[in-house]
Order: C-alpha cells, then structure tokens, then sequence
C-alpha cells in the first residue's frame, strides 16, 4: 500500500465522528463491525497486515472523542451556572479583545475556591474581564466570578461556543468580578506573547490603524484588532485565509531561514534542526492553530525526510500531521481551520497535477487557453490555485454558506505577494524594537501592500455578483461533491495508457455530472415551511421561512449602544444566511422595546429587509421607534402600519392577523405589543409579543371564542403579569414556546405560569434551555426540532484511553 497513513488517518477520523454523533445512542458495536469489515477489504486488495490494527484506530478515536466532550470534575459541573461566586487560581496564558473591546485570556488553573473549601483541579477557563482589568500572560494570579459551561451551538448559522472552545481545552467560560496579579512565572509561551504583544505595538507605531491590524494578523495571529468590515471585505473577496497565521505563512518562514542557513553555510542536519526550533516557537507564538501545526509537522517530517535521504510524499506528511492532531485534540475534526488546512494541502497534492493536466487537453483544442498556460507565471500558478480552491469549497459553503465567485482572480493576484509582505512586515517588527524610524522606512512595503489588498477586496467586494449565497447544504451533499471531486483528482492522475484503458473520460464525465446532479437536486428541493423561534438570549425573535424567503417577527436585541454588533448581526442575519436567505420580505416588531427591536434595526440597516410593519398605535419608546425609521429610510425599506383587523397573506401558505392593538387601546409600554395569529399550513400559532394583563383582557374581550391556537408564544418570555388562566383557557395550545435568557435576572419563565402550563399538561419548550426550537407545520400536523437535540452530552464521566 503506497499510503497507509492515508488510510490510518481516514479510520482515526470516522471513529472520533461515529463516537461523537453516535456512540451515545446506538454503543459501539456497530462502528467495530464497520471498520472491521472495511480493514478486511483493503487487506484483501493490498496485503498488507497493518492494515488489520486500523479498527483499533477507530474505536481509539471514538473512546477519546467522549472524553474531550465529557467533564472530569463533578463539582465544577455542579458550580457552573449556579450564579455563585468562586474564587480560582492559576497562570494566565494567551491575552487578547473581547468583541465588546474589553480583555479576555486563557487562564490555567490549578486551584478553586468554592464555598470556603479549596479544590486542586487542572483544567482551564477562557475569562472574561470588566473595561478596565488588563491581565498580562505570564503571571499567577486569583480571580473571583461566575464560572459558567460552554454553550453548545444555539441557532443554526450561529457560533458554538462549546466546539471551538474545548477544541482549544478549555473547560469553562468565567466572568472575572475582581482580579489579582501576584507573581510572574517564567514559561516559554508567556515569553512568546509579550514579544508578540511588542511586535504588534510596533506595527501601531509605523503604520495606519488598519494596515496593522491587517499585519499583526497576518503575521503574529493577534486578529483581535481587526473589525468586523475588515474581516466580511476579505472573506468576500475570497482572501480570508492570508489574514490567519497557517500553512502559507509557515512555509513562507521556512523558506527563509533555509535560504539563509544556505548562505551561511550551515550543514544541512543542523540548518534542519534550526528551522524545526524556530518554527515551533513560531506556532506557540502565534497561537498553535491547528494549520499552524500542521506545516510545522509536515515540515518536520520533510526535513526528517531529507536527512535520512528519503524522498517527500506531501499526502503521506499531510495524513501524519492529521494523526498526531486529531490524537491530541479529536475535536479538531470540527474547526474551520483544521478543515481548510487539511483540504487545501490535498487539493494542491492531488488536485494540482490534475488540473495543469485539464488545462493541457483544453489547449491542445482551444488556441486562447494554449497561449494563457504558456505564460509562465500563469501556469505556475493558477492550476494550484484553482486546485486548493476547489478542494476549499466545500468547506467555505459549509461554514460561510456562500461563495466567492472571484476568488480565483483575487488569490492569483494576491498569494504570490505574500512572501513579501510577511518577510518585510517581520523585518520591520525586529528594526521596530530598537529604531522606529528605520522600521517605519522598512514597513513601507508591508503598509502599501496591505492597502492594495484592501482595495483590490473593497473593488471585488462592490461588484454585484462577487458572493454567491449558497445557504448550508447538508451533510451527504457535502460528501457527495467531495467523494466525485477526489475521484476526479485521482482519475486525472492516471497515466495516459491507464486512463484510455480504463476509460478516464467517461469516468471523469460521469463525476461531473453526478456533481452538477447532486447540486441541482439539493438547491431544487424545496425547504420546508418552517417556524423558528431562534434563540436570542432575554428578548423575542420568530423566524417563518420556506424556500427561498422569510418573514421575521421580531429581532431581540440587548443594547441600544450595541448596534452594529447585537443580535441581528450575530444570530437574525447569519441564520438567514444559513438558509440561503439574503433578504426578509417583511419584519415585523411588535413593540419598540431593546429586546424586540434592536435586531430588527440592525438587519434593516444592512439592507436586508423589504418592509418594515410596525403597529398603528402611537404607543411607541420613540427612541428607538426613531431608530426603526431612520434605518428604514436610510435603507429605502417601505414601512407599513397594521392594527386590529388587518390580515397580511405570505407566499400564499401563511396568514398574519392583528388581534391587538386597536386604534383605541390605551396600553403603554408592553401593553402597547401587537398580538398576532398566524396560520400556517393549517396550524395556528398564537404570537402574544409582551401584552400583559391588560391588552389580555382586551384581546380576550374581542376575541374570546376564538383566540385557540396550537402552538402559544407566552408572552413576555413567561412573565407572571403575562399568560393568565383565563387566557390559556382560552387559547388551548397543545404547546407552548418561551423566549428567554438563561439564568436571566427576572427569573423567566415564572413558577406561577410554567404550573399553570403543567396543570393544564402543556409541555413548554424554553430557548434558555433547548437554544433555537424550529416547528415544521404540514397539513395540520407539525414537527418540533430544537437545537439541543445535537449537543454533546456532558454528565457521563470521561473514558480515559491511557
């Protein structure tokens, strides 16, 4: 077998996949016999009796994948979330911003304080401090707060927290109250960061705000400091990746020092060996990402390679690395960046020959192309380029649920640049430290270069067609697109009597058409009908889509200080984009209060809303009502009023109508909220807003024999002046849906309502707990998913592998 790391790493992966989504439920027999049986078919073909001890890999991966997702001490699990404060002790590691601008670091601890008893525990917290705290890496120190568990995915489209988190082995998020430095401990790492915290200030002092942060991005990992623009800019373009410290980065410094070990005649072993030791601490300086260590093994293992006079195997190299990571971390199999490495490293060591080799048969038929691959820079690199974006793409959609149609333009205008950039940008850093001027003069090159990159993104990202939404495919069109696109690869390979034998083409063809095929059908089946109340945190966010289009009801919101960075950005917007939604036909906001509102503002102002529809009553916070105006204006949304009475129709499948406010209701605050009963797919839902007593009666009065629904959206998340008896009586719902933070300071939903519910055997379904709950109405029936139902299980106790 010409790779058997290949395949070793391909049976580690499906073991910590299968033992992740799973193992809980149906044990481990059936990935035993999976793996077995597989093992027995390539022993069959290769003879080759290592490929017999590949099942163990699986059931290897999948017994430490539930140890990564499983906590080792009881009683933390036990103290998170509980709202008391602890006291913790240990070394801060890895300082950086926060979203909100404030301070955040990794702090590895080795004592808790709880209740006056002291724990020794080893494990570590991401933590989070107040404006004003700026702890240094580097140091013991204490701290007291709230320790709090990582929260799995809450909508679709959105961040998880837990994944990502865990990945990185952090345990825990802490909400740092008081903190205290005491000594400094010396550690290799807390070195690197202070060095790379002088660096980036020196990139502050030579350059504009945004060529440095653009630059200590690209070299030092630090993308604390890069905005939000900044960032939508790059990936629009397609050039996201230069901006993250990974494989080109590393390769591009290797490179480097090999070349001036050569001019200073170092023997090879120990020119080798200098590179390795750099690089490393080059990857602990820059974070340690997962593609960050992935060049430094393969590196390692090529200069390996080349002491011991053995040729590379770039595949072999990339399966090796992919071993030693997942083995250390099984949950890398989910990061971004993981993936992108991994299939960009492939797409080059496979895709690459093959498509040079596509361009070679296109040009012996057309002249134009002959002449384009002709051109030495262009055949250097476009059919590399081309390759890694292919292998990339599947990746990218999955992730960002959209494409870069002119990625391939921007990577060939900017890749061979960045040699440049960072070479400079590094020499500039080290000049910096003992003379500015003289690094100001070197940076120069380093500054213009990033701001060509900022105007070649900002040109591609103002063309019309330069993203294509694709919304997030599922998981067998994924691997279906994948599976055909490596047997392509490898079919282009083949040498030329293999593949006339063989019949390459009609292989090739066949791949091809089964991609177009799986594409079309995939985006021509229509999405379902689909009601989502997405998870918010303290506010108020429904969601009714199908197909291509939605409606919003409602967009949450925590702080009216906030826009730009609160829930419409975060949570209303990405879900959309997970559904290949770029615009709202309609948003509704049934009150301006934050919490309701704020969302609403922010997707508005991001031009994302056809019609904004507001109550007729005059009720209003005028502040924000303003706000809601001024977006709609400045964004050209037409704004409509409704009261009671009035019926809005959607796609011909959904009906809103206005039970409350009437022009003569009186109500303020949140008595002044619309009530709406939408109709979908002959299931009723009763959406209440925050009404309270007050506009209860009222609606009751007006409506009481038919107010029943079968789904009820409480009122004010569950409040105790909402959802009285005489309004559940009169609604009936078979459930209801209540939107509200976890551990949220009002105590919602209250006891008094969640016992009405339970005396009349409504079960409930809480975002706090469940995250975003999505009903699926059809001919009267519906289905009820929820976010949680694929969260990592937790309470079990961690299987130790050694």
């Amino acid at each position: 077998m010409k790779r058997p790391m290949l395949a070793a790493a391909l049976f580690l992966a499906a073991g910590i996949f299968f033992g992740r989504r799973f193992y809980p439920v149906i044990g481990l027999w059936p990935l035993c016999a999976v793996a077995i049986g597989a093992a027995t078919a390539l022993f069959a073909a290769k003879k080759l009796k290592l490929i017999l001890m590949f099942p163990v890999l699986a059931v290897i991966g999948c017994l430490m994948v539930r140890g990564s997702i499983t906590d080792d001490y009881g009683f933390l699990t036990e103290t998170a979330d509980s709202n008391s404060v602890i006291e913790i002790s240990g070394v801060v590691e890895d300082v950086g911003l926060s979203s909100s601008g404030s301070y955040k670091a990794v702090i590895r601890v080795d004592e808790v304080l709880i209740e006056g008893r002291i724990h020794r525990a080893r494990f570590n917290v991401q933590a989070y401090f107040d404006e004003g705290i700026r702890p240094e890496a580097g140091y013991r120190a204490q701290a007291s707060g709230k320790l709090r568990s990582l929260r799995f995915q809450r909508n679709p489209g959105g961040y998880d927290e837990f994944t990502y988190l865990r990945s990185r082995k952090i345990q825990y998020a802490f909400h740092a109250e008081s903190f205290t430095e005491e000594v400094q401990v010396f550690s290799i790492s807390a070195l690197l960061s202070r060095f790379s915290a002088r660096c980036v200030n020196v990139l502050t002092r030579i350059m504009s705000e945004d060529a440095s942060a653009v630059l200590s991005a690209m070299l030092l990992g630090d993308k604390s400091r890069l905005g939000d623009e900044i960032r939508e800019t790059y990936q629009v373009a397609g050039v996201y990746h230069i901006l993250a410290v990974s494989g080109l980065h590393v390769s591009i410094m290797a490179l480097a020092l090999t070349r001036l070990m050569k001019r200073l005649q170092v023997s090879p072993r120990l020119s080798g060996i200098i590179c390795l030791t750099f690089l490393a601490l080059y990857c602990v300086m820059t974070g340690a990402s997962p593609s960050t260590v992935r060049a430094v093994i393969m590196s390692g293992i090529m200069v390996g390679g080349l002491m011991f006079h053995r040729g590379p195997d770039t595949l072999n190299s990339c399966a090796c690395a992919a071993i030693c990571l997942l083995i250390y971390e099984p949950l890398y199999l989910w990061d971004i960046g993981f993936q992108y490495s991994f299939s960009a490293v492939t797409g080059l060591a496979a895709g690459g020959p093959a498509v040079d080799r596509l361009f070679v048969w296109i040009g012996a038929k057309v002249l134009w192309i002959e002449r384009l691959m002709s051109r030495s820079f262009i055949r250097a690199n476009l059919p590399p380029t081309l390759a890694a974006l292919i292998a990339t793409l599947p990746v990218v959609v999955w992730h960002y649920h959209s494409i870069s149609a002119l990625a391939a333009l921007a990577n060939l205008i900017v890749i061979p640049t960045v040699a440049l950039t960072v070479a400079s940008g590094f020499a500039a850093c080290l000049v910096g430290l003992f003379n500015t001027g003289l690094a100001r003069m070197i940076g120069f090159v380093p500054k213009i270069l990033a701001q060509f990159y900022a105007a070649l993104c900002g040109w591609i990202e103002g063309i019309s067609f330069s993203e294509v939404l694709t919304g997030k495919p599922n998981l067998p069109t994924i691997a279906a697109i994948g599976a055909s696109l490596a047997l392509i690869a490898w079919v282009m390979c083949w040498k030329d009597k293999d593949f006339k034998r063989r019949r390459g083409k009609r292989i090739i063809i066949s791949c091809a058409a089964a991609v177009c095929v799986t594409v079309t059908v995939s985006a021509a089946i229509p999405k379902p009908l689909t009601v989502t109340l997405l998870d918010v945190g303290q506010g108020d966010c429904i969601v009714v889509s199908q197909g291509g289009k939605a409606f919003a009801i409602d967009g949450g919101g925590t702080d009216i200080d906030n826009l730009g960075k609160d829930t419409g950005y975060w949570t209303l917007l990405p879900y959309l984009a997970s559904l290949g939604i770029e615009r709202l036909d309609a948003a509704f906001v049934t009150h301006a209060h934050t919490d309701h509102a704020v969302g609403i503002i922010e997707a508005v102002s991001a031009g994302a809303v056809d019609r904004l529809i507001l109550s007729a009553s005059g009720a209003a916070d005028e502040g924000i009502k303003n706000l809601l105006l001024e977006a709609a204006a400045s964004a050209d949304t037409e704004v409509a009023y409704i009261t009671t009475g009035d019926r809005i129709t959607f796609w011909d499948a959904v009906t809103i109508d206005c039970l409350y406010p009437s022009d003569y209701s009186v109500g303020e605050g949140n008595d002044a909220s619309l009530a709406l009963m939408a109709r979908a797919n002959s299931v009723s839902f009763m959406l209440a807003g925050d009404m309270e007593g007050h506009a209860e009666r009222e609606v009751l009065a007006g409506y009481q024999h038919t107010l029943q629904a079968d789904v009820l959206k409480l009122a004010h998340h569950g409040s105790r002046s909402s959802s009285s008896q005489g309004f559940l009586d009169a609604v009936l719902p078979e459930i209801a849906l209540v939107s509200a933070g976890k551990n949220n300071m009002y105590g919602h939903p209250h006891p008094d309502v969640t016992g009405r519910l339970d005396a009349m055997s409504i079960p409930f379904y809480n975002t706090a707990e469940l995250g975003a709950v999505m009903i699926i109405p059809n001919n009267g029936q519906y289905k009820i998913k929820y976010m949680a139902e694929n969260a990592d299980e937790r309470t079990e106790q961690p299987i130790k592998i050694w």
